[in-house]
């Protein structure tokens, strides 16, 4: 009740509504209950446009949002400032509150009953109602002082530090709380650390000794012979050039360099990974955290293939996951939308499913934002299941205009039960790369390019096709001409055993 409230007043009339029905459906509620939860369905209504004439009574959030989203008019749900308005707002908050109020003294809570809830929301509105870029080490410490080492107070120390970028002391502090508080939600937070450090420091990959830890013997022994390597690169450089006759040694060396020194970026990631792996109980995670993790982590490693194994592991088996997890809801949901997948379209309810379970499975203590490892997570998960059914095949690569070179690829997809070809994809879709390197300077032609294209039909009429493998070879013709676009030209050879 409280956070369908606390929604409305702030303006988010999408959740406001929605909560609000769900607790409509729910029996058992009080008379003044019901009240209030009658004039937040109003007050909401009516801000969205659902009652009065307006232009649609939604009746499912996520048909709202997708179309808000579609749109691109989520500000509209918003209210509109004004000095009426404000007005009116204040003058409907009042009448919210007092109904609030109301509910609440019915409940008939006992003086030491309120002031049990009256330090919880304290203590709440201590931690969360500052932003963490407005904290300060005092703020901490007085937190600290004041209610003492809480795990919600750990928590909110760990996000401090993560956004002042003092990995150091972030990694003391998250492995106090996961010493604390044991957990596999305090595990995800002590690994995310880890995992978030080397993820900035690999945005910047000209790699030096000062950009690893050389007290660590396994990286130090990693960096030195990325060194060496790229010195007897950089001799035979000094000697011929890059275009000499061992060109490709040269390039060899400095892969060989690279991987080594991406090696020794991943050394702390590995660690956290093998850490995940142990606490995995034999009968297997039952509350998601653990794979989601792992998958998070080799992602972070740059190892695809086995983050996506670590994701269908839970996508493939959510039935599993236990209802004590409060992953579950959110693991569901994802499948659920997974599930309804057909084509490459834009799923706006796949990737607010997405969001909500990496920022429930992070607690957000490192933030799920564009530039950390749970921001880049989050894409990385939205963009595999929205693609998993798609298949990519290189038609042709045409080198006429070398060095410049051009690959023709065709998409394929599954859509009402039937293959086809794919389209409305962006730049960002794609990645290219040659022997290791990422090429970032490519440009997408888009199949329109292709209109005009025209398409003959052969049929084989031998004997061998006679009976229903002939008929059936004239339905798939048949089929392939009801579904070519418009704009493409159909041959086909006129006689007897065609069309």
């Amino acid at each position: 009740m409280l956070g369908a409230a606390c929604d409305t007043m702030n303006g988010d009339y999408i959740n406001g509504y929605f909560k609000t029905q769900e607790l409509l459906e729910r029996k058992g509620i009080s008379k003044a209950g019901k009240t209030c939860l009658t004039k937040l369905d109003t007050y909401c209504s009516e801000k969205l446009g659902m009652t009065d004439g307006g232009t649609e009574a939604y009746t499912d959030y996520e048909a709202y949002l997708s179309d808000l989203e579609k749109q691109g008019a989520v500000e509209k749900a918003t209210y509109k400032s004004g000095s009426d308005d404000v007005q009116e707002k204040k003058t409907a908050g009042q009448e919210l509150f007092a109904a609030l109020e109301e509910y609440v003294d019915e409940r008939h809570f006992t003086r030491k009953e309120k002031r049990k809830y009256e330090k919880a929301y304290e203590l709440d509105n201590k931690i969360h109602g500052v932003a963490v870029s407005e904290l300060t080490e005092d703020d901490i410490k007085d937190l600290k002082h004041t209610y003492g080492e809480t795990e919600e107070i750990l928590r909110r120390e760990v996000s401090f530090y993560v956004y002042q970028q003092d990995y150091d002391k972030a990694k003391e502090k998250a492995s106090e709380l996961n010493r604390q508080f044991k957990s596999p939600e305090n595990t995800v937070i002590y690994t995310d650390v880890i995992a978030e450090e080397v993820y900035r420091n690999n945005m910047d990959k000209n790699y030096t000794e000062a950009s690893f830890d050389m007290k660590d013997e396994e990286i130090r022994k990693l960096v030195k012979q990325a060194e060496c390597t790229k010195e007897k690169a950089q001799k035979l450089i000094d000697e011929e050039g890059y275009e000499g006759k061992h060109a490709d040694e040269i390039n060899e060396l400095l892969e060989e360099a690279d991987e080594s020194y991406k090696e020794a970026c991943n050394v702390p990631i590995k660690r956290a990974a093998n850490y995940i792996l142990v606490q995995i109980p034999r009968h297997g995670d039952d509350t998601g955290f653990y794979e989601l993790q792992l998958s998070k982590l080799y992602l972070a490693m740059d190892d695809r293939d086995t983050a996506n194994e670590h994701l269908h592991q839970i996508i493939d088996n959510s039935a599993a996951i236990s209802d004590q997890s409060s992953l579950k809801d959110s693991i569901d949901e994802v499948v659920t939308q997974y599930n309804q997948i057909s084509n490459d379209a834009y799923n706006p309810e796949l990737n607010a499913a997405v969001t909500d379970l990496v920022d429930k499975q992070s607690a957000q203590v490192v933030p799920v934002s564009e530039d950390t490892i749970n921001g880049s997570f989050n894409s990385y998960v939205s963009t595999t299941l929205k693609y998993d059914r798609i298949s990519i095949h290189i038609s042709r690569i045409d080198t006429t205009d070398y060095p410049a070179i051009r690959a023709y690829i065709n998409i394929n997809g599954t859509k009402d039960s039937k293959e086809e070809l794919a389209d409305q994809f962006t730049k960002e879709d794609f990645s290219v790369i040659d022997t290791q390197y990422e090429i970032t300077d490519f440009t997408l032609h888009s199949g329109a390019e292709s209109e005009g294209a025209s398409i003959g039909i052969v049929m084989d009429k031998s004997g061998s096709m006679e009976g229903a493998a002939l008929e059936n070879a004239k339905q798939a013709a048949a089929e392939a001409v009801d579904h070519i676009t418009n704009g493409k030209r159909v041959s086909r050879k006129d006689d007897d055993h065609f069309l």
